[in-house]
């Protein structure tokens, strides 16, 4: 996913609203392009089922600034056609 011209400057962590009924996953936010600084983290653990939703939080890391962010989901893909985990929805909380 890409956000065009967000402001991450007054942000210390962002909050990622997930369920996991297959194997997981990593979500990280990068700058400028889906390969560029890694400026957030996060590890998806398996919930105990689809409708099952938690929330994670993970820090931004100082340095971030305006620009284009990217969100980038990655994991072991599990058999057949089961995704990695849901993201409900994401919010940059301030410092």
């Amino acid at each position: 996913m890409k956000f065009t011209g967000l402001n991450l400057a007054t942000c210390g962590t962002v909050t990622f609203r997930v369920a996991c009924g297959g194997t997981g996953g990593t979500i990280e936010i990068r700058a400028g392009a889906a390969d560029g600084k890694v400026l957030a983290n996060a590890e998806v653990k398996p919930t105990e089922g689809w409708e099952k939703w938690v929330e994670i939080t993970a820090p931004i890391k100082p340095g971030a600034g305006r620009g284009d962010i990217f969100i980038v989901f990655g994991g072991p893909q599990a058999s057949g056609d089961t995704p990695l985990f849901d993201l409900d929805c994401l919010e940059f909380n301030p410092r």
